[in-house]
């Protein structure tokens, strides 16, 4: 069992958090643990509070905005409160373990990028949620097309994209699990 300080940490952005419970599947959240941290700045939290979202406030982490390291300070101009949290967080953890910032906030992407901190989006936490067991092929592949039923805009060349790394990876999930269970 691997020790919850050498997992790595998942730190979540508003934007996600929105599009999982329009997909209604928070749950996911819970079910990434097994395999991740996931963390909730508390600057998302409190954007979110005012949501219909009940939150797992266990997985809200405090982050404090207000002295954000000067290193951060030229690539941040025009965040938000949660973006700025969910950097800041990603760019602390980063030297401890491996943290990846879940957001499909366009700036914040490149921020991260930028920085060299790994970013996903919502179709990219999915995929991590396939890759690891958590959901099956089917349920990724229904939960990426239904992406598009949401306020997340999405291109359909991004999900016709993702559906086929999920269907290519398929192979090789099934070819790893024959090779190890025989």
């Amino acid at each position: 069992m691997t020790s919850d300080h050498s997992k790595p940490v998942l730190v979540l952005n508003s934007s996600t958090l929105i599009v999982l419970y329009e997909l209604n599947r928070l749950d996911l959240l819970k079910k990434l643990e097994k395999k991740f941290k996931v963390s909730i700045p508390s600057t998302v939290a409190e954007e979110m509070k005012n949501s219909p979202i009940n939150l797992d406030h266990s997985l809200v982490v405090q982050v404090n905005i207000n002295n954000i390291s000067s290193n951060l300070q030229p690539y941040i101009i025009g965040l938000g409160h949660g973006e700025l949290g969910a950097l800041a967080l990603a760019y602390k953890l980063r030297s401890k373990r491996e943290a990846i910032v879940i957001t499909d906030d366009e700036k914040a992407r490149k921020t991260c990028q930028r920085l060299n901190i790994k970013v996903r989006g919502t179709v990219g936490l999915i995929k991590i949620a396939y890759e690891h067991n958590i959901i099956s092929k089917e349920q990724a592949i229904n939960l990426i097309n239904q992406i598009k039923e949401t306020s997340l805009y999405i291109t359909d060349q991004i999900i016709r994209q993702a559906i086929q790394q999920i269907k290519t990876q398929e192979n090789e999930h099934s070819y790893n699990s024959r090779k190890t269970h025989h």
